[in-house]
């Protein structure tokens, strides 16, 4: 399935540039950021990772709303058809059933209208077909993938429309984090345990992983199920609790992409400037960590600078992009197995109440 996920994954980048274009943008960040880093002092270096991090929403939304237009059934290349409100007009032998509207969805062309035989309803004569035409200006939601030239606007609204959904889940799961770290280091140091950054941070990690693992799929429930903020993480972990093989082959996959292409950069890289990095070599470990990216980049020289920032670049532009798309196709391809569950309950006369 995963395979089968990063086949889908490829077809997509290849038919869909605009799925580049995130992390170009991301890409362009990452140069910003390389290149002032060295000129700016630690506070102002901070700040500016703040930044970026607070904005990396942006590139998630984008990325899984282009998604999202480009299909919903995995294996299935037929794109949506036009959805939102449609006219429907009866057409009975009698001819006098009275219009009505509806919210339809449905296969075909946005721009073009179509007809749809569905049984009698209202306005048609009771055991008769009426026909439903479609009237595109009516039409007020996705109408399958965008013409070449609207990918554009899908990007910017999928970024704009998706940012919170987004960024306040991962705040939420961020500050779990935080909490169950803090609750088993106060365990710790009442028990009497010695407290170092070696312990901290398996802490941190340890509580980290779990919890990450278990609600990673929360921005593509967000955004593809066009989930709410609680409802998005609880969906995520319910995925994780349904298909935990999945989830861990995915992640070990993503994972060995990840080291394949930071192996391959910093090979190139070490080719680049080899000879400038052999102090390295024989000095402390500890004189090592002391480095400031000042002095890193006076080792280097400002050529070297400029092929670590390249290097960075190309490797964000095709990182985010290919494990983004590789993770929107899989959790589609996952949740086709595992249906959502709805909270609610029938009332007295029948009527259902969603929690």
């Amino acid at each position: 399935m995963i395979g089968e996920a990063f086949a889908e994954a490829a077809g997509l980048l290849r038919t869909r540039p605009a799925l580049w274009l995130p992390g170009i943008a991301a890409a362009g960040a990452i140069v910003l950021v390389i290149l002032l880093q060295p000129f700016v002092g630690a506070f102002l270096s901070g700040k500016i990772d703040l930044v970026v991090t607070l904005l990396s929403p942006l590139i998630l939304g984008a990325t899984y709303e282009v998604v999202r237009r480009s299909g919903t059934v995995p294996g299935d290349t037929t794109p949506p058809g036009p959805e939102g409100i449609f006219e429907v007009q009866a057409d009975g032998p009698a001819g006098t059933g009275p219009a009505c509207e509806g919210i339809l969805t449905g296969a075909g062309v946005a721009d073009q209208p179509s007809e749809m035989a569905l049984p009698a309803g209202a306005g048609a004569v009771p055991g008769e077909e009426m026909n439903i035409d479609l009237v595109p200006e009516l039409t007020t939601g996705s109408s399958g993938p965008a013409p070449a030239e609207n990918w554009l606007s899908v990007i910017l609204n999928g970024a704009a429309r998706n940012y919170f959904r987004i960024l306040i889940p991962a705040i939420l799961i961020g500050c779990a984090v935080l909490l169950s770290a803090g609750a088993v280091l106060l365990t710790l140091l009442v028990a009497g345990f010695p407290t170092g950054p070696v312990l901290i941070g398996m802490t941190v990690l340890g509580s980290a992983v779990p919890i990450l693992a278990g609600t990673f799929f929360f921005d593509t429930a967000a955004v593809l199920e066009n989930r709410g903020v609680f409802e998005s993480i609880r969906r995520a972990v319910e995925v994780a609790v349904n298909r935990p093989s999945q989830l861990i082959i995915l992640l070990l996959a993503i994972l060995f992409f990840l080291g394949g292409i930071c192996f391959t950069l910093m090979l190139i890289f070490t080719a680049l400037v080899g000879d400038r990095l052999l102090p390295l070599t024989t000095m402390a470990p500890d004189a090592i960590s002391a480095l400031t990216p000042a002095d890193f980049v006076a080792m280097i020289g400002p050529d070297g600078l400029l092929y670590a920032t390249l290097l960075a670049a190309i490797g964000v532009a095709v990182v985010i992009p290919v494990t983004l798309t590789w993770k929107a196709c899989a959790f589609r391809r996952i949740v086709s197995a595992v249906p959502a569950t709805v909270g609610g309950e029938f009332d007295s006369k029948g009527r259902w109440y969603k929690y």
